[in-house]
């Protein structure tokens, strides 16, 4: 049991690690639009999320 939940976990790893996705429309990186690996994705949202924050927060009343 123990050997099919470590496999199983590798595989998972694997593929999201391994794995691009072309999201619609998807981030613009200057001209052109390479596919992102789902934690490439993440970060980049991430980061969209915490730009914004502190623009937010920057800004005068």
């Amino acid at each position: 049991m123990v050997e099919y939940s470590v496999l199983n976990w590798v595989l998972v790893v694997g593929l999201v690690l391994g794995l691009t996705v072309r999201m619609i429309p998807g981030p613009r990186v200057g001209n052109a639009r390479p596919p992102m690996s789902v934690v490439e994705l993440f970060f980049y949202a991430y980061q969209l999320h915490y730009d914004t924050y502190t623009y937010a927060l920057w800004l005068p009343f």
